[in-house]
């Protein structure tokens, strides 16, 4: 226990003293006009002057915590009154305190309460004047007792210390020291001027040696154990006794073999401690045998105790012991003490000590000095063996261990004060480990000698570090690790370092399997580590076998060189920059694709240049000055502020890629002052916004860097990237201003931008703190963003937060969580659940739209937010294609690679909604016809000229994901409607009239006859006919004119020649039965162009026949009959008359197309003759 001198009263008046100076609230310097009064009084009641009065006040509301802080104390007067004035609107409670010498009155607490907790609060307004806060004093009280021995006996000088229960008055509860006395000469003590309460009393001996055992009120050992005494007001105690249990004692008797007793035998007691954290036996007493070889350790403690004897003397005559006989501590026997308890006969009966000596050599029989030789003691228990001594060798090799006690031993013996050492460590006798040693067994008295050993060199391993190029490679370290057979670890046992020449010895191993690593120097490392021989680590690594006295040379490295990027950092100037901090990046997959993380770097020095070492074989990219030293922006090799932008490097090992320069630009610079209303410009902090578009609704205002000021307010950014920034002012004194964002705004969102170029610089910003603390701005929403897929539904942001107030904002975070949300506006294309904490479900309607949105307001339980709006982007599903029937008509026989629409591909008409392009693939083939589909969709249908009037084909459209329900294809056969369409040529006047020729020659203003014939070919009848000439222009128009199958048509136009000309004409028939009515929407057959022959003027000298007449002076006219033109008029019956004049007389066979004996001018034709058109 801790010796405690103070009375209460004493205490309590120091107590009060300092509670009132460290936690004093501070009164207003202008007064508010408030006041509190009140009379103190004693139990009859009569004023009593000179009490101290204390005013305490809640200072929860301020703090946020519960607090009471003592303000303001007085004195009462003669008549015992005092009067608080100036006190400001607030909460209080009065404490009454006597603090004369001594004190007479109890504390005590309006109203009447025993402590502060209880006491009642005084509610004080502004120019409040309260009155009657009065008390009654009463007397304090006192506490007395006696101590005695077991014998009833007085115990005087005795400590008695007294504890107090305290309440604080935030209801606080805890025990201090009150007070504390010593029993008088009969045992008595008395402790006055108490406060009322409840105490506790502990009782301990301080006479000098202690007789007796403390112990708390009443009787237990523990203060947790105690008696609570409760203490009324003017009450006095006096029955608070203790008896006191006497101390134990441990003695006993120290003799020779012979049983005579042994003065001057140290006897050391042990007392055992249980320490919970970890239980230990400390030394307690030593006591030297007297002369008749007794000792005796009194005033002990309940618990357990060991003994040991050792002779000190010189020459040592005993073996040291413990009690019972055992030779070490472990052995020893517990002794257990309990109060008022002697225990006798702890005696030690000891003996003459027993010994081990020898000599240590080499193998040459040369005696080694300064060998360690290590004693080990196997544990009682057999369990393990205790390093119990060490000596070493004389200049002799000679070593002893004189005095020991009996038992079994080992021996180790090793050169320690050298580093390797040239010998090989053992054991006795000739083992590697303590576990093979031979054990020596040792008696009392007994000397065991001439355990001599001779220890062997140890074994070695040399070598050589070159580089790629052969050079030696001087410092790498050269370590070996010892492989044990179990597999499961490699031991590092002590290494060596290369020469300049790049050589190297490693001594000092032991018997075993090793693996040898060799590592360049750091840092940071030159070539890359490895692991003989030529080895990445330990396990794939050449292991060595070593066996005592072993040299195993050869074993060398040739270390491959990491690879460096070196260069140089100027500014735009060309001057060298210091101190910028270049580092390598190399590129690691992820997740998201690929990332580049910083390896290692370098600082430029004095003349700008950097070397970055260690670097693995890898492609690079160089960064430059990072973190904005001296105002430069952060750029790339080559000389690009874009990471995207930078120059990759390739960097194999052995490598040295020099030239990696970068010119630094100076960013922008932005800075000011801030100020609070109140002119202060300490703890103030400003922090710098960069904007940084987004698409996911996360917040683009990034706050990244900060600045706490100086004493004056200032603040300044340098090395800005050029971009956009806003600026944020926090008060850091508390209680404090509230946070402003530049100029004077709540809210980053809504502050003024500072667009800040490279090298620009703006350092006249200003603003000033206003709004105190607890001001209540309403909410800031800000926008989110939802992304999912067409007609399904999410509750989350594209930020992967599930409430929509999850970026949103309050000016003051006490409010932040109280945040929630309304709907404004829902969305037109969907349906959103709006939850009050901000969490929603929002549904797609499925509708082939882009984008749709909602808006919501914030609340925080005060007033609402601005209108965010969440914008909801829509990714289209990619829905299967629809395929729509198609129909077809064709002839009879006929093959067509059109629809009926017109369209020539069967994706005409099909549907994909992504739009995505179609291809098509063949379900069901037609059965009357051939069909050649390409994946395009166009395609080539043949009937096969069946009687059937219809088919049909099935196809299925795909959108390359997705393919389509099967789609007919009718095909409508129709019966086939064909005709045979010629054109011939000839001269009016002449039979045949139209004569089948490729070129016809006549003479100038010849009239000719042009002869259009169209043979119905097919099964239906054609109705109306339509004729146009490349030349002439249209000549018929849906003429109506029954052409039955079989039959023909043909029709004429005249042309008067004016210049040669080759004609081309075309024939259009509609089908359609006998009664039809004229209609344009009949299927309309085509025949085809046809070639008229060419017609050719005759020239002037032109002179066909052969006559000598020339053709345009005879003509084209046939006055003899005979179907020949003048001018081709000739004498073929050589008569000596032309064919002219003799009439039927030309021997030319006419035309008769069908074979019948009748020419055609003969017989009967259907002709539809038009008027003469001259050209």
């Amino acid at each position: 226990m801790k010796k405690r001198h103070l009375p209460l009263w004493i205490f309590s008046l120091l107590f009060a003293v300092g509670m009132a100076a460290a936690g004093r609230f501070a009164l207003p310097v202008a007064a508010a006009g408030a006041s509190i009064s009140g009379t103190v009084t004693d139990g009859n009641a009569q004023p009593i002057g000179n009490i101290t009065v204390a005013l305490v006040r809640d200072m929860s509301a301020i703090y946020g915590y519960p607090l009471w802080q003592y303000g303001n104390s007085i004195l009462t007067d003669n008549s015992g009154a005092y009067t608080f004035i100036d006190l400001e609107a607030g909460t209080y409670r009065i404490e009454f305190r006597d603090d004369t010498f001594p004190p007479v009155f109890a504390t005590s607490y309006f109203d009447q309460a025993g402590n502060g907790a209880v006491a009642t609060d005084i509610v004080v307004n502004d120019g409040d004047t309260v009155t009657n806060i009065n008390t009654q004093l009463s007397l304090r009280g006192a506490l007395g007792g006696h101590i005695t021995n077991q014998s009833g006996n007085p115990l005087s000088n005795i400590a008695v210390f007294l504890d107090v229960e305290v309440t604080t008055y935030e209801g606080n509860v805890y025990w201090n020291n009150a007070a504390f006395t010593t029993t008088n000469a009969n045992g008595d003590y008395h402790i006055d001027s108490l406060n009322p309460g409840n105490y506790r009393l502990g009782f301990q001996d301080y006479n000098g040696v202690a007789r007796y055992a403390p112990e708390v009120y009443d009787n237990v050992e523990t203060y947790d154990e105690a008696t609570i005494v409760p203490l009324a007001a003017g009450q006095a105690i006096t029955d608070i006794n203790a008896t006191l249990d006497a101390l134990g004692t441990i003695q006993g008797l120290v003799t020779d073999g012979s049983g005579l007793p042994v003065s001057n035998i140290a006897v050391q007691l042990y007392q055992y401690i249980n320490d919970p954290s970890q239980p230990f036996w400390r030394n307690a007493q030593s006591f030297n045998t007297e002369s008749d070889g007794t000792y005796r350790f009194p005033a002990l403690s309940p618990g357990l105790y060991r003994v040991g004897f050792t002779h000190n003397n010189y020459p040592i005559a005993y073996a040291p012991e413990f009690y019972n006989d055992a030779a070490t501590f472990a052995e020893a026997a517990d002794i257990t003490v309990s109060n008022g308890m002697t225990v006798t006969d702890i005696d030690a009966q000891l003996e003459a000590p027993g010994g081990i000596t020898g000599h240590v050599t080499n193998e040459q029989d040369e005696p080694l000095e300064m060998v360690t030789v290590r004693l080990y003691k196997l544990d009682p228990d057999g369990n393990y063996w205790n390093n119990l001594e060490t000596t070493q060798t004389d200049q002799n090799g000679f070593y002893t261990f004189p005095t020991l006690a009996g038992g079994d031993y080992r021996l180790q013996f090793s050169i320690d004060y050298i580093s390797p050492s040239p010998y090989e460590p053992e054991f006795y006798n000739n083992a590697v480990t303590l576990e093979e040693a031979t054990t020596v067994q040792v008696t009392r008295g007994m000397v065991v000698d001439n355990l001599d050993v001779a220890l062997a060199p140890y074994a070695k391993i040399t070598g050589r570090v070159t580089d790629v190029e052969g050079e030696p490679v001087a410092g790498v370290n050269v370590t070996p690790f010892q492989y044990f057979a179990d597999g499961t670890y490699w031991n590092q046992m002590p290494g060596t370092f290369t020469g300049p020449s790049g050589y190297y010895t490693l001594t000092g191993l032991l018997e075993g399997v090793y693996n040898i690593e060799f590592r360049s120097e750091c840092c940071p490392l030159q070539y890359i580590t490895e692991i003989f021989d030529d080895a990445p680590n330990l396990l794939e690594g050449t292991k060595l076998t070593v066996t005592r006295g072993l040299h195993i040379s050869g074993i060398d490295a040739q270390l491959t060189r990491y690879g460096e990027i070196s260069g140089r950092v100027t500014d735009e100037a060309g001057n060298p920059l210091v101190n910028i901090f270049v580092d390598a990046l190399y590129p690691q997959p992820n997740s998201d694709g690929e990332i580049w993380n910083s390896l290692y770097g370098d600082y430029s020095d004095s003349d700008g240049r950097y070397q970055i070492q260690q670097l693995p074989g890898d492609y690079y990219r160089v960064r430059f000055n990072y973190n904005r030293e001296d105002g430069y922006v952060p750029a790339y090799w080559q000389n690009t502020l874009d990471f995207d932008l930078a120059t990759t490097i390739s960097l194999p090992l052995n490598s040295h890629v020099t030239g990696i320069d970068a010119q630094l630009v100076q960013g922008g610079t932005l800075g000011g002052a801030i100020e609070t209303a109140d002119g202060r410009t300490t703890n103030l902090r400003t922090w710098l916004y960069q904007y940084h578009p987004n698409t996911l609704g996360q917040d683009p205002w990034e706050p990244i860097q900060t600045d706490f000021g100086s004493y004056t307010g200032a603040f300044l950014f340098r090395g800005l990237d050029a971009g956009i920034y806003r600026l944020g002012f926090f008060d850091e004194q508390n209680p404090g201003y509230h946070p402003a964002y530049y100029p004077g705004q709540p809210y980053v969102e809504v502050g003024q931008s500072f667009e800040i170029t490279l090298g620009q610089w703006i350092t006249d910003v200003h603003d000033v703190l206003l709004w105190p603390s607890e001001t209540n701005f309403p909410p800031y929403a800000n926008g989110d963003i939802i992304t999912l897929f067409e007609g399904s539904a999410t509750r989350k942001l594209d930020t992967g937060v599930d409430s929509v107030l999850g970026n949103d904002k309050d000016e003051w975070e006490l409010w932040t969580n109280k945040l929630t949300a309304t709907l404004v506006t829902p969305p037109r294309h969907g349906r959103v659940t709006l939850a009050a904490d901000g969490r929603f479900t929002y549904q797609h309607d499925g509708s082939d739209i882009a984008t749709d949105s909602f808006s919501y307001q914030a609340h925080d339980e005060i007033q609402p937010s601005n209108i965010a709006t969440v914008t909801v982007n829509v990714i289209p599903v990619n829905e299967k294609p629809y395929a729509i029937g198609d129909r077809i008509v064709v002839m009879r026989g006929d093959q067509t690679s059109m629809l009926d629409s017109g369209a020539t591909t069967l994706t005409a008409n099909d549907l994909d909604f992504e739009g995505d392009p179609l291809t098509v693939t063949l379900t069901t083939a037609p059965e009357h016809g051939t069909l050649v589909l390409a994946p395009s969709g166009t395609f080539t249908y043949t009937h096969d000229g069946g009687n059937g009037n219809s088919d049909s084909f099935t196809y299925r459209a795909s959108d390359g994901e997705y393919t389509s329900d099967p789609a007919t294809v009718t095909i409508v056969i129709n019966p086939a409607a064909r005709f045979a369409f010629s054109k011939t040529v000839g001269i009016a006047g002449i039979e045949p009239a139209c004569t089948p020729t490729a070129e016809i020659r006549a003479p100038r203003n010849t009239t000719m006859i042009y002869c259009y014939t169209v043979t119905n070919s097919g099964e239906v009848p054609l109705l109306y006919h339509s004729l146009s000439d490349s030349h002439l222009g249209t000549l018929l128009t849906d003429a109506p004119y029954l052409l039955l199958p079989g039959h023909s048509y043909s029709v004429e136009f005249t042309q008067t020649l004016t210049v040669s000309t080759t004609n081309v004409a075309t024939w259009t028939a509609s089908t359609g039965p006998l009664a039809t009515v004229r209609s344009f929407q009949s299927p309309r057959i085509e025949a085809g162009n046809r070639t008229a022959a060419t017609v050719i003027i005759s020239s002037a000298a032109d002179d066909l026949d052969g006559d000598t007449i020339p053709d345009n002076i005879e003509g084209a006219g046939d006055p003899d009959g005979d179907n020949l033109p003048n001018f081709l008029d000739t004498d073929s019956d050589n008569d000596g008359m032309t064919d002219r004049a003799e009439a039927g007389a030309n021997p030319g066979t006419p035309l008769d197309s069908n074979n019948n004996g009748t020419p055609d001018y003969l017989e009967r034709t259907e002709r539809l003759y038009l008027p003469m058109i001259a050209r």
